[in-house]
């Protein structure tokens, strides 16, 4: 941490990536990547280009492929990453960088583009920053060759936009949060920004979980830097009622009330692992209070679970 804090985070080029990963999830992002020291990364979502700097500090000599649809956003390319981006590609790109039409992970030639089978299963890291459900990108991974990924909007139970690894865990489908009596036990399968919601039994969800935990092989979610309030109360909870096709029109939806912020703080301190640092000492230490750093406390929230994970 005190590396990154040193000599990664004060150089970065993009300096406010609203939106995109914060202080916590780009340290986990580039300590994963660091570590596992891929020679192919496949990058899906690239938003303003931060997480793809990002990656190449961590790995400098890999073959970068970086996909999303929208390219309007992008303010850091990468001279040496090859580029899948907007409808019609990207011809606001710099001329050295090769920018190819946006096409979907799971449509794209990796046969071509990372032909041998053992580079795809062994030296590949995929990270997942889309908003897509896990469920699909796993099955994805897994029919491509691929078993090395990393997933950063790994939403806790009942929330977020995509039906994360987090959520299929849960065998109960966030039990937890429906009060006594509540009449509706299905599970929001969310994905794609609720563009393709859908409401799923309770035994489907069950059937998803067993599904993916015979897939896995590694599952490690990363902990937070610091806790912050508002890790668990800053999105809505329960069902989304606007997408609903089960429910007979005229009839009122079922949504969840939202639960007390002391219950929010117990399930925090229970579904989030513990922060790295717990004391104003190992804030110092690890260079976090240095002026130079440029961070506040909001940099610290929104903790989203981010995880690492190889299938067998």
């Amino acid at each position: 941490l005190a590396q990154f804090v040193a000599e990664v985070w004060p150089r970065r080029p993009v300096r406010n990536n609203r939106l995109g990963m914060g202080f916590g999830h780009a340290f986990l992002a580039w300590w994963y990547t660091l570590n596992w020291q891929p020679a192919f990364i496949v990058e899906n979502g690239i938003h303003f280009g931060a997480s793809t700097w990002l990656l190449r500090q961590a790995s400098p000599h890999a073959v970068i492929f970086s996909l999303d649809p929208d390219v309007a956003s992008v303010q850091h390319w990468d001279p040496a990453a090859v580029y899948f981006v907007g409808e019609k590609g990207a011809p606001a790109a710099p001329l050295q960088v090769a920018a190819m039409p946006f096409t979907d992970f799971g449509a794209v030639d990796w046969e071509v583009l990372i032909p041998d089978p053992q580079d795809r299963a062994e030296r590949t890291l995929v990270l997942f920053d889309d908003h897509q459900s896990h469920l699909r990108r796993l099955r994805q991974m897994r029919q491509l060759g691929f078993r090395t990924a990393m997933f950063d909007d790994n939403w806790p139970e009942l929330q977020g936009d995509c039906y994360s690894l987090k959520q299929i865990c849960d065998e109960t489908g966030g039990a937890a949060l429906r009060p006594p009596g509540f009449p509706d036990s299905r599970v929001l399968m969310a994905d794609g920004f609720h563009m393709n919601d859908s409401l799923i039994p309770l035994a489907q969800h069950r059937a998803h979980r067993e599904e993916i935990l015979a897939s896995l092989e590694v599952y490690f979610e990363g902990p937070p830097v610091l806790f912050h309030p508002v890790h668990l109360l800053f999105t809505k909870f329960g069902h989304n009622p606007t997408r609903d096709p089960g429910r007979p029109p005229g009839t009122p939806s079922r949504v969840l009330p939202p639960p007390s912020n002391s219950f929010l703080a117990a399930m925090a301190a229970t579904l989030i692992p513990q922060p790295l640092l717990t004391s104003s000492q190992q804030l110092q230490e690890a260079g976090l209070t240095a002026p130079q750093t440029g961070l506040t406390q909001a940099d610290f929230g929104g903790h989203i679970c981010p995880c690492f994970v190889r299938l067998r």
